[in-house]
């Protein structure tokens, strides 16, 4: 019988437009900001990182367009301007447009100038469990593309699983491992940021997992290579 996974709600945001190459810096999006007229698009207009992923999925966009015929086109423009209603509903919380964007430039198939990024990379630095009833295990951590490591000393080396995912194979721990997965030591961890809080997914599993999305409780699925834990950090 497969035990209950936990969810366990404890806070991850990132001062990322501050850990981007500089070319970003001078990004603009494909549109004029000084017509912006929803949060979303004063968001995109205020940040470097979404304003060079706006740029990116326009170019992908233009170039899709060009390879269909008229008929597709036209259902091409249709999907795109359902996608802006969507993307338009996440206001000005840039998380949550960055995760719509994101979402985007995969449908289109979009080279991106993240996409060899790490994603634990551009959230570097310092992080705090956001629930009060975090674990002593899960205390403050640091973040890099490389290593995740707690103030109490447990220390995970990761290597990233593919360009551009947020999951790392867990290649070596120091330190006392709570050994949260049901079965034994987790095998992969996940990032995904959601509404400026950090989810981390940890995992058991013999393959390397999809992509995850942001979960809560009602939403963590049964099966191996689902989440046995998640574990939420803010700034």
């Amino acid at each position: 019988m497969t035990r209950p996974f936990r969810l366990r709600v404890q806070g991850f945001l990132t001062a990322a437009a501050l850990l981007l190459p500089a070319p970003l810096w001078a990004q603009q999006p494909s549109f004029n900001c000084a017509k912006a007229g929803t949060p979303t698009e004063h968001a995109i207009c205020a940040s470097p990182l979404l304003s060079a992923l706006d740029q990116e999925i326009a170019e992908a966009y233009k170039a899709k367009r060009a390879t269909l015929g008229n008929e597709a086109r036209a259902a091409l423009l249709a999907e795109q301007r359902s996608w802006l209603k969507t993307r338009d509903l996440c206001g000005d919380v840039v998380a949550c447009i960055s995760a719509q964007m994101q979402h985007r430039q995969a449908q289109l198939g979009a080279p991106s100038a993240m996409a060899s990024s790490h994603p634990a990379s551009l959230n570097a630095g310092r992080w705090h469990p956001y629930s009060r009833t975090a674990t002593a295990f899960y205390s403050a951590m640091t973040l890099s593309s490389t290593r995740l490591s707690y103030d109490n000393g447990l220390t995970y080396e990761l290597h990233q699983t593919r360009p551009g995912s947020p999951v790392y194979r867990v290649r070596h721990i120091a330190g006392r491992d709570p050994g949260s997965c049901p079965g034994g030591p987790l095998t992969h961890i996940a990032f995904v940021l959601d509404r400026g809080l950090l989810q981390q997914h940890d995992y058991r599993s013999a393959t390397d997992p999809a992509d995850p999305v942001s979960m809560t409780a009602a939403t963590v699925p049964s099966g191996q290579t689902s989440p046995c834990g998640i574990y939420v950090f803010s700034r």
